[in-house]
């Protein structure tokens, strides 16, 4: 099967160097960076890195093994359209 997941901003290391370096670059506090992602983002939150996880098992797994040609969001509802 092939199958794409498309994450969103997951609460990774990564993504909080990403959020640093806006809010220096923009002279704007950390803080501030983050409301503004988290007020585009409908779940209110950034996502764990366990339910992107847990996705991708589920596509390994027997349980989804009818599943092909799925483009999967998890994104807490931030893409609007694909």
């Amino acid at each position: 099967t092939v199958n794409v997941i498309m994450p969103g901003r997951v609460a990774t290391d990564r993504l909080r160097q990403l959020d640093e370096a806006r809010a220096q670059r923009e002279s704007i506090s950390y803080d501030s960076v983050v409301k503004a992602s988290l007020n585009l983002i409908p779940a209110g939150r950034y996502g764990d890195p366990q339910e992107y996880g847990d996705t991708a098992a589920f596509l390994a797994s027997q349980n989804a093994s009818y599943i092909t040609g799925s483009v999967i969001r998890v994104d807490g509802g931030q893409i609007q359209a694909i």
